[in-house]
């Protein structure tokens, strides 16, 4: 089972499938900067620099995930919400994954 998971309740951006996890993301366009914001509504808040024009936000979002959490680009899979908002992204499990989740439940309490 993935470490991060609050041992108090259900973590509704976060899904455990065994060597991966599927996280619920909530992508604001356009931003000033790409940077992670933190939990918002049951969903990850993630600002990408790019437009939402023919997949320019969702190349960002790869390219974040890849360079961020030292994981391939064809490994970062958009399984839900390719063309709007709010995305279901699965990636393999990482050490550098499991501390930004365990972060994120930290800051959560």
């Amino acid at each position: 089972m993935l470490s991060a998971r609050p041992k108090r309740g259900f973590v509704s951006y976060l899904k455990d499938k065994g060597d991966f996890v599927e996280l619920t993301l909530k992508i604001v366009p356009n931003a000033k900067k790409t940077e992670l914001v933190g939990v918002e509504n049951d969903a990850i808040k993630l600002r990408l620099s790019a437009l939402p024009i023919e997949g320019r936000a969702n190349e960002e979002l790869v390219a974040f995930f890849s360079k961020s959490f030292k994981i391939a680009k064809r490994d970062v899979e958009i399984i839900s919400g390719e063309l709007g908002r709010n995305k279901r992204v699965r990636v393999p499990k990482n050490e550098k994954i499991l501390d930004f989740l365990r972060v994120l439940e930290n800051e959560q309490r």
